[in-house]
């Protein structure tokens, strides 16, 4: 059975039953000065720029102390934590505490970010 939850009533459940709020830690790349240095020795400022011309927008999620990088490559995900390692979709759901609500990555980009 489908329930229809309004986008107000899912921040809060997430919130609420998850201790995640994702509100304003969401900010999206536009180039490589956007891009915290702590990704320096990962990836080079080529590889950003040709990232964002192929791929189109990329995300920078800080939650803490933790920052990734994120952007919908066609049909895979591509994510980095800020020491270099590439996770799954599935695997940062997990890392949120989120992966059985079954909400998509793209969801919660929509859900959370917000142009400033």
């Amino acid at each position: 059975m489908k329930y229809i939850i309004a986008e107000s009533s899912l921040k809060s459940l997430i919130k609420d039953k998850y201790n995640v709020d994702l509100t304003g830690k969401i900010k999206l790349v536009q180039n490589t000065y956007d891009v915290p240095m702590r990704f320096d020795d990962y990836l080079t400022n080529r590889q950003i720029n040709l990232y964002l011309n192929n791929y189109g927008p990329m995300y920078l999620i800080t939650i803490g102390n933790f920052k990734w990088l994120y952007q919908r490559q066609n049909k895979e995900y591509f994510f980095m934590d800020f020491l270099g390692n590439e996770i799954t979709e599935k695997e940062f759901m997990q890392v949120i505490h989120l992966r059985h609500l079954g909400l998509s990555m793209d969801q919660l980009i929509d859900l959370y970010f917000t142009e400033e």
